[in-house]
């Protein structure tokens, strides 16, 4: 949720997948102090940059997607 939210905002999915990328690195950052540390306790494996930030890619495409295809769905039943 926390990548798709912002990447609904851009008007392309295209864009919307830039702004699940940036968004996605930016997690993924932030986090890797805590996910190192259960990495050093043998509990969790951290998965790479480039793994992240695809994910981020693909959710925030769906969504600017998904999101387009709402707006187009609501203004034609505004038209009934």
């Amino acid at each position: 949720m926390l990548i798709s939210a912002p990447a609904r905002l851009p008007g392309r999915p295209l864009t919307g997948a830039l702004v699940g990328v940036i968004a996605s690195a930016y997690l993924y950052l932030g986090t890797l102090p805590v996910v190192l540390l259960f990495h050093l306790l043998r509990t969790v494996t951290a998965p790479s940059l480039l793994e992240v930030t695809a994910v981020g890619a693909i959710a925030g495409g769906a969504a600017r997607l998904a999101a387009e295809r709402a707006a187009r769905r609501a203004g034609s039943h505004r038209g009934s």
